[in-house]
């Protein structure tokens, strides 16, 4: 239960997995106070409800993945925002403990675009606000790892050659 009811909670960037407090709720936001904010996390293969809210005028539950869980997301009276998602983060592999993002993750540049002071860096101190994709929106990732970003340089190439490159990214 990781937001219950208290006031001026925030919940950013982080990666539940595996509960077995014996809680229903893995995240849970209950009241009416526009000071809880919960964005950009992610909430995997627990057993009980990945997030859950009540009474929820007020309440920020944006731009987060939810998947693999009991239910998903339980919202009393309301859906869930469409900046949250129940597919699967596509992370490298859970099973031994990396949680980073593969380069076709649905999280990249998913994330909530208002960044409170100190949560400009991940995990790895990566800057959160990169514009991975070059479109000219820099956005933070979902999760607790920022996708680093690429580059590629070719010097030397001869004049009519050509070649394919395969680009991956990664968070450290």
């Amino acid at each position: 239960d990781a937001a219950n009811g208290g006031g001026n909670c925030r919940f950013y960037n982080n990666l539940v997995t595996g509960s077995t407090g014996g809680y229903r709720d893995t995240v849970s936001l209950s009241g009416n106070d526009p000071t809880q904010v919960c964005v950009n996390n992610i909430v995997i293969n627990n057993p009980g409800d990945g997030f859950r809210v009540t009474a929820q005028q007020g309440l920020v539950l944006e731009n987060n993945i939810a998947f693999g869980n009991g239910v998903d997301f339980v919202v009393n009276g309301g859906t869930p925002s469409a900046t949250n998602l129940t597919t699967d983060p596509k992370l490298v592999n859970v099973g031994s403990g990396d949680f980073r993002l593969q380069p076709t993750s649905p999280a990249r540049e998913a994330g909530y675009a208002v960044l409170q002071p100190g949560m400009r860096n991940d995990w790895y101190g990566n800057n959160r606000l990169t514009d991975i994709d070059r479109n000219g929106n820099a956005r933070p990732d979902i999760g607790v790892h920022e996708v680093a970003d690429v580059s590629l340089s070719v010097t030397n190439w001869g004049q009519g050659k050509s070649a394919t490159f395969q680009a991956t990214s990664t968070t450290a």
